[in-house]
């Protein structure tokens, strides 16, 4: 049986491609269609919101097949450059504050003159996925929308810490895969995030309710649970 699975697993992971692009194909005329439709000046406004929200749907189909693009990723594809830790979260979060109109809470220590090798294509990512995990649970939650990101340098990694007023994901253990998303239904964001830390030889977890708490001190008071990012550094 686990023989099956494993090939089964295989098979499966050759044919992603094919189904990314056959998907992503008919994905492009709802997407171009839908916006051309949107100027129409003989649309009423009611019919206008329907055609957005036909749009914005596929745009984030397309966020999801681009994950996809990302699980096998050979990060010898990019040039290895220094990047400034601080400026690139400086940047995502305010891009971030901007477009979500949630408040996102930041402490920074010990990063300044921190830089790793990690490309901003990467980063971005992985914040886009936090971002959309956290989105995903404010649909669902009547709480107010915070976001809370921790961002320090621990010796040879620099970890991210990152939570929200959500209600926290029901688990077993304090470890979120692909299963575990798909069953608490939050869609792929925390599979990308997994095989990213594992593609730069990190860790990812996620911790829930006391583990989350002894983990975070006095950060982010209100919130039961988070993600814990540790990644490679190279401090200057």
């Amino acid at each position: 049986m686990s023989d099956n699975n494993t090939q089964y697993k295989k098979l499966f992971g050759e044919a992603m491609p094919q189904i990314v692009h056959d998907i992503r194909n008919p994905l492009n005329i709802i997407i171009g269609y839908s916006s051309i439709l949107q100027m129409d000046s003989s649309l009423s406004e009611e019919n206008r919101q329907y055609i957005q929200k036909v749009y914005q749907s596929g745009l984030a189909i397309e966020d999801l097949l681009a994950d996809i693009d990302f699980f096998d990723l050979d990060l010898s594809e990019f040039e290895s450059e220094r990047v400034n830790i601080a400026e690139l979260v400086k940047q995502y979060v305010e891009y971030y504050k901007e477009t979500l109109g949630n408040d996102i809470y930041i402490e920074m220590t010990n990063i300044a003159d921190v830089t790793t090798f990690l490309p901003p294509v990467i980063f971005k990512k992985l914040f886009n996925n936090l971002f959309g995990f956290s989105n995903k649970g404010f649909k669902t939650s009547s709480t107010n929308k915070k976001i809370f990101i921790s961002v320090t340098a621990d010796g040879d990694v620099f970890r991210i810490m990152y939570s929200d007023t959500t209600m926290s994901v029901s688990l077993d253990g304090d470890y979120f895969t692909f299963d575990d998303s798909v069953h608490a239904r939050r869609g792929l964001f925390p599979l990308f995030l997994e095989n990213a830390a594992k593609s730069l030889g990190g860790t990812i977890r996620y911790l829930q309710q006391k583990l989350w708490q002894d983990m975070r001190n006095s950060f982010a008071p209100n919130t039961q649970h988070g993600f814990i990012i540790d990644i490679p550094i190279v401090i200057k």
